[in-house]
Formats: C-alpha cells, structure tokens, sequence
C-alpha cells in the first residue's frame, strides 16, 4: 500500500500533453505528497517510455523506448508533510511510427552509498501525429 496507509510519499495527481506531432514539445507534470513524520533526501522524479506501469520497476527500466527522453528532476528535499510537484518538459521523437506511447513516472529516493527505493509510480500516454 502507498499513501497515508502506509506512510510514504505518494503520487496524487498527473498532467501531461495528451497528444501533439512528432519534433513538438510537450510536457509531464507529477503532484507528490509526503505524509510521513520525516522527510527524504536526496528525492527525485524520474520519466521514461515503454511498457513499464505493470512490470517491476527494475524490468521497466530496462525495457525502456529510447526514442523517447528519460529525465530525472534535480535532487530535493521533501520535507515531512510536505507536497512538491516535478515537471518534466521534452521534445518528442521524429521518425517513429504516429500512434499512442507510454510514459512511465517514478518517485523515488536515492542512497548515495547504497540502493535507493521507489515510493510509487504513475501511467501517461502520449498520443503522437
């Protein structure tokens, strides 16, 4: 479980281009809250394409489109009780075929030393002319 329930960071809402022409700029806003008692450090969002929302994150990751940007947003603090939002702002692919694409977000903090952790994850589609 994510949220309240479970005491950790969690998405509350998304905003995205929905749809648009290859070479155009688009974007992926995601809205985090953080419920719990502490805050983290170093925390990020990250975005990527493919077939990722129903797979582990580690095989979602590496079953990324590489056509598509994959960008992660400057390291933050999220402080406890806190809510922040990420935006991501990118080019579409050229050259690929017209149709819908998947995008993928994860919310996440890093360990310097050691393996960060993944709070929750979000599904976008981008639907391309």
């Amino acid at each position: 479980m994510r949220g309240e329930t479970a005491n950790s960071p969690f998405i509350y809402a998304q905003s995205w281009t929905s749809g648009t022409a290859q070479g155009s700029p688009a974007s992926y806003t995601v809205y985090v809250s953080n419920p719990d008692p502490d805050g983290y450090f170093p925390f990020y969002g990250t975005i990527f394409f493919g077939l990722g929302n129903f797979s582990p994150i580690e095989e979602a990751c590496s079953g990324r489109d590489d056509r598509w940007p994959a960008l992660s947003s400057d390291r933050t603090f999220l402080a406890a009780g806190a809510t922040t939002n990420f935006q991501f702002d990118y080019t579409t692919p050229t050259g690929v075929t017209p149709g819908t694409y998947n995008g993928n977000s994860v919310i996440w903090v890093g360990d310097f030393h050691d393996v960060g952790r993944s709070f929750d994850r979000g599904s976008f589609d981008v639907k391309l002319t």
